[in-house]
């Protein structure tokens, strides 16, 4: 991951000399960089720059443009991380209609923040609406990917845990043998999404 920093950290600087600072390039690669924190868990480093790139982002392409729609998500993902469950649920929703003006209510890109939102409403145990999202993000999915698509099972993993909270095992023991086996298939036995 240092090396991967580096290589993000200098083109960046690269970016900022040749296009300036609040160029939409500029703004995609700290973006980058943010994601880079996001996934190391280093949420404070992470956040600042993903607010300066959803700023930049706004200014230069405006505020219903499909990397706005992304940036937001991202976001949304660090604030959900650092506890901020109400700021990210606002962001995702706005993220989704986004994805919905640019792109079509059933594109692939709405799916997304669609299970994002699922997620944090499961957590809130919100399950009703948690599954409305849900159900919605897996027919749009199942129209836009391939048969068996790795994030179908995804999204059918998160449909079960809502089974088992609300008491529905059976389903849940159904869905549950469904991801795994769609997943044996796709990403083979020994896989780390098979496992868990």
């Amino acid at each position: 991951y240092e090396k991967a920093r580096h290589l993000l950290e200098r083109s960046q600087a690269i970016r900022e000399t040749a296009l300036g600072p609040h160029h939409p390039d500029t703004a995609l690669g700290r973006n980058n960089l943010a994601g880079l924190f996001d996934l190391l868990g280093e949420y404070d480093q992470a956040k600042p720059l993903y607010e300066q790139s959803l700023a930049d982002l706004e200014k230069s392409l405006g505020p219903r443009h499909p990397h706005v729609a992304a940036c937001l998500a991202n976001l949304a993902s660090v604030d959900a991380s650092m506890g901020d469950v109400q700021a990210a649920m606002a962001m995702l929703e706005r993220s989704i209609g986004i994805w919905e003006q640019a792109r079509g209510p059933e594109n692939e890109d709405v799916a997304r923040p669609l299970h994002n939102l699922a997620l944090l409403q499961y957590a809130q145990g919100d399950y009703a609406q948690a599954g409305k999202l849900l159900e919605r993000a897996r027919r749009i999915l199942e129209t836009a990917l391939p048969e068996g698509h790795p994030l179908l099972a995804t999204v059918e993993n998160s449909q079960a845990a809502i089974s088992v909270a609300e008491g529905r095992l059976a389903l849940a023991k159904a869905q549950n043998e469904h991801v795994l086996a769609l997943r044996e298939k796709v990403l083979g036995p020994r896989h780390l999404e098979t496992a868990i």
